[in-house]
């Protein structure tokens, strides 16, 4: 019987472990040869472990000699599927462009250090995209919105709105001073490259993701697409409402 695609591992488990024995006993018939396997880490730094467990698996049923599975971590493993011609804006351009158009509204940025102030914005515009939030094409909606958001009060309005205009005017002139440019920012090209990962065809149980947790919306949409399809398997250690909430188990 093939694995579930979800597995909980307890807190007192190796999911590496775990992991490499179903690897070696879902795919026996490949062995020696697992590379038509994907395996996505969020940390490289874990791969010589689930190797090292792979082999020492393969050794148990007598095979000495493995070709292992494609270990990447899932940005890395997008980005492959990248359509060609997009130009991806670097992270030092990205910054440099910011500046720039903070530099251009000084009512905006006051005392502030641009360059600080920047690297904030960047951080924030990062979650804003990676969350698939729609900033609305009026400020005065995304005031609101945010005070509905964060309920609030009267008081707290003015400073809010300072800053809710601060975030709608930079959001849309980085934008556009990158799509004059044409150039895209690292996290859209990043959900446009998952995006293109799902129309590549790909045999059942041939990916598979591992210590995953506090995935971003787009990426629990993106999983949540291939959970449903048989095309990957998911591995979680601890609790399942760990990786993303309610949404994903």
């Amino acid at each position: 019987m093939p694995d579930p695609v979800i597995q909980v591992i307890p807190c007192a488990g190796d999911p590496l472990a775990d992991l490499a024995d179903s690897l070696l006993n879902t795919h026996r018939e490949r062995l020696p040869d697992l590379s038509a396997i994907t395996v996505l880490l969020p940390d490289p730094s874990a791969a010589p472990a689930l190797r090292r467990c792979l082999l020492e698996g393969a050794r148990t049923v007598g095979v000495t000699a493995l070709l292992g599975p494609r270990i990447r971590t899932l940005r890395d493993w997008a980005m492959e599927h990248l359509p060609a011609g997009i130009r991806v804006c670097d992270p030092q351009r990205q910054r440099l462009i910011l500046v720039a158009a903070l530099r251009e509204h000084p009512e905006l940025v006051r005392s502030a250090n641009p360059w600080a102030l920047a690297d904030d914005l960047l951080v924030l515009f990062d979650e804003l995209t990676l969350n698939r939030v729609e900033l609305p094409p009026d400020p005065d909606d995304f005031v609101r919105q945010l005070e509905a958001a964060y309920g609030v009060e009267q008081a707290g309005i003015s400073a809010l709105g300072q800053e809710a205009t601060l975030v709608f005017t930079l959001w849309h002139a980085w934008h556009n001073q990158l799509q004059g440019m044409g150039l895209t920012d690292g996290q859209a090209a990043y959900l446009l490259a998952l995006s293109r990962s799902l129309d590549t065809p790909r045999e059942a149980a041939s990916l598979y993701l591992a210590g995953f947790t506090g995935l971003k919306r787009a990426e629990t949409d993106w999983l949540r697409q291939l959970l449903d399809t048989g095309q990957a398997r998911l591995w979680l250690h601890g609790q399942a409402g760990a990786l993303a909430g309610p949404d994903l188990p």
